[in-house]
């Protein structure tokens, strides 16, 4: 069976993206049969050709996992960190390595998270024409009035960041239910795309400050009775049922 190099690394835990794979390419320290090899496209022949990295075969992780998880405040989804969320999975070290976050959520929010090392399903997961929408309880600051959470649903304009510069943009239509409202206002919101802080800020445009944001589900994959840092192992097929229907 015929597998590109960029995938035999990762699947191996070798790295965890093309740009660190290239950098092994390019160092040299990547051999098949013996022959250094360059290119991220190459392809191996798995039964008849012997893959290295440092003249260390490569030992690809063939099981699949799929995670879910329920993502605490103050930990973050950027690898290498200290509160990397992988720190809260506990599994086979070689199996860890080859675990990714799909998707992300902000350092001070909380909620589902999947994790999983099917790329496949990943990339599907994250297309924008999949519209998988994402509900999130928003606690803010401030009495939000009906007038407001239909402004919220029918899109407001936020900051964005794209490439260096600040630009306006404005966000689809969405859900918004207000859950409770005294002082502080309780709010359902539901968001088909996922830009940086989206949900804070489309809240801060109206003069919310949003206090606490929790990710409830994503499609119909719910927390269930997942408490701040538990997670769950749950196979493809349920995910695809919640996500895909």
């Amino acid at each position: 069976m015929e597998k590109r190099i960029y995938q035999l690394l990762k699947r191996a835990g070798m790295v965890k993206s093309s740009t660190e794979a290239q950098v092994l390419l390019d160092q040299g320290r990547v051999k098949i049969n013996g022959v250094i090899v360059h290119s991220l496209k190459y392809k191996v022949n798995t039964k008849f050709q012997q893959a290295t990295v440092d003249d260390k075969p490569l030992q690809p992780v063939e099981q699949t996992v799929y995670i879910i998880l329920n993502k605490p405040k103050g930990s973050t989804c950027q690898a290498g960190e200290k509160s990397y969320v992988l720190h809260l999975i506990t599994t086979d070290d070689h199996l860890k390595k080859t675990l990714f976050v799909v998707g992300r959520l902000d350092w001070d929010s909380e909620g589902v998270l999947i994790i999983t090392n099917d790329g496949k399903l990943a990339h599907r997961i994250l297309s924008p024409e999949k519209n998988i929408p994402k509900t999130y309880e928003v606690l803010v600051e401030g009495i939000v009035t009906p007038d407001e959470a239909r402004r919220l649903a029918s899109g407001v304009i936020i900051t964005l960041e794209l490439d260096g510069r600040l630009t306006k943009y404005r966000t689809r239509p969405a859900k918004c239910i207000i859950l409770r409202t005294d002082e502080k206002s309780l709010l359902e919101v539901t968001v088909t795309e996922g830009k940086k802080r989206q949900v804070r800020k489309m809240c801060e445009v109206l003069g919310h400050k949003v206090i606490r944001l929790t990710r409830t589900k994503i499609g119909n994959l719910s927390l269930e009775s997942l408490t701040p840092g538990e997670f769950i192992y749950v196979t493809r097929e349920e995910i695809e049922r919640k996500l895909f229907g």
